[in-house]
């Protein structure tokens, strides 16, 4: 039975290999007769995994344009199928189809590592976005500095905790189960507020949401504000589980109850720090991200190298700033 399903697979991945390559040469579906299409000379995919929020279209757009002004065209990849796709058979598909580039948003998942090498052994360059693989070849990580980001969100915990002497901090993420990405940023914190917070006893946890299924983290952040014993300070790690964090906070009437720090900048995230529904959010440049990213592929094809690692700027927004620039903003060198 599993070399009928391996084979399945296999041959369900070369019929949508065919379907991109037949469509390789010139971009962007025309929309009437008159419309024109623009000739690239490569060809360069975006892989996340699978969240659809307003930040990875934001990444997107900007990776879109800047690949644009350097005859590069960059894809949605797997967004025009009838298949969602996981980021690993995404990954397989761009390494079956020969593209010329990858931007991926990785971790350290094993599969994701031998996939990654898989393709730069096959001379296609990869590029991880937000979060890195760093076990693996990859040519360039776009991101920030995991540590700092803990130590941003502690400045901002040990500020709201000051004159408690207990609480308790849940850091939300989504995956299988926690990588560097996610215990660097609990260092960051646990060393930030124990050194700002020295007589407050701070504990720090964390919850993994799997993905394993398309409403996972709408049930997790419903179940977890239904129950009476919620944590001080709530942290998510991406914008759809914003969304849901507040969103379930209204619903359940628990705004107030925990300090929520959520993640990204969009219009809707920041009306709901003006109105004090979050407490802040943290602000990754989007824009930054897909053009840096575009621009690594770039400079591997022009000198045959790039920097190992691109940081990106970040800032905690709270009520005072959402309608400005971050009052705490990081840029690292």
């Amino acid at each position: 039975m599993k070399k009928i399903i391996t084979a399945g697979l296999i041959i369900t991945l070369l019929g949508v290999v065919l379907l991109y390559r037949a469509q390789i040469s010139i971009f962007g579906p025309a929309e009437n007769a008159n419309e024109t299409y623009t000739e690239c000379e490569r060809h360069y995919v975006l892989i996340t995994n699978g969240e659809n929020d307003d930040f990875w279209d934001h990444v997107y757009q900007s990776a879109l344009a800047e690949g644009l002004e350097n005859q590069a065209y960059v894809e949605r990849f797997g967004s025009t199928l009838s298949v969602d796709y996981t980021r690993n058979e995404l990954l397989k598909i761009a390494l079956l189809a020969s593209v010329d580039g990858v931007i991926v948003e990785a971790d350290e998942d094993k599969e994701t590592q031998t996939l990654i090498d898989a393709l730069v052994n096959a001379n296609i360059p990869v590029v991880t976005a937000l979060k890195d693989c760093s076990a693996s070849l990859r040519q360039c990580y776009v991101g920030s500095n995991n540590y700092d980001t803990g130590v941003l969100y502690g400045q901002k915990i040990a500020d709201l905790m000051k004159g408690r002497r207990k609480a308790e901090v849940l850091v939300v993420s989504s995956g299988d189960t926690p990588g560097p990405y996610e215990n660097l940023i609990l260092l960051g914190i646990r060393e930030t507020v124990a050194d700002l917070l020295p007589g407050c006893k701070v504990k720090v946890d964390i919850a993994i949401i799997s993905r394993n299924s398309s409403f996972a983290e709408e049930e997790y952040y419903n179940s977890l504000f239904m129950e009476d014993n919620l944590p001080d300070v709530l942290i998510c790690q991406n914008a759809l589980g914003t969304i849901c964090a507040y969103q379930s906070a209204i619903d359940h009437n628990q705004v107030g109850k925990v300090e929520i720090i959520g993640f990204y900048d969009s219009p809707a995230i920041l009306s709901e720090v003006q109105k004090n529904v979050l407490t802040a959010t943290l602000s990754i440049d989007a824009e930054q991200i897909g053009i840096s990213c575009v621009r690594a592929l770039e400079d591997y094809y022009a000198y045959g190298y790039t920097s190992g690692y691109q940081a990106v700027k970040m800032a905690l927004i709270d009520s005072t700033m959402a309608a400005g620039p971050g009052s705490e903003e990081v840029e690292e060198e």
